[in-house]
């Protein structure tokens, strides 16, 4: 495929993609809000991640296409560095979110035990 034809297809991808691939983007901040705002059932939480891997892959899926389609593809990519990196980062993820939900819980007890310890305060 010459480059004009790379370019003409990369712009009708990029058109067909826009609207979609930013609704995907808004979707993800309350998926990402809720479950650190409040206890979800784990049936919710287990739906939220399948569909979180599913966006992220859809992003990925994009990345890869416009990469193939772009005429000079390091160029784009040194362009687009940071979708490059918003779509590597989120596998890091899981690592950080069991660290961040040992610590949570850990604070939770620990709040727990200071109002324990201070209602027994109150009661003397």
């Amino acid at each position: 495929m010459d480059a004009q034809r790379r370019r003409q297809a990369y712009d009708r991808f990029d058109r067909a993609t826009a609207v979609p691939m930013l609704a995907l983007a808004a979707l993800l901040i309350p998926m990402v809000a809720v479950p650190w705002a409040m206890e979800l059932p784990d049936g919710v939480e287990r739906w939220l991640a399948a569909l979180d891997l599913a966006i992220w892959t859809a992003f990925g899926v994009e990345l890869a296409v416009k990469a193939y389609l772009a005429p000079d593809r390091r160029r784009h990519l040194r362009h687009h560095w940071l979708d490059a990196l918003m779509v590597a980062v989120p596998f890091l993820r899981p690592l950080r979110l069991l660290r961040s939900a040992r610590a949570l819980r850990l604070l939770r007890a620990m709040h727990s035990a200071t109002e324990m310890n201070e209602r027994r305060h109150l009661r003397r």
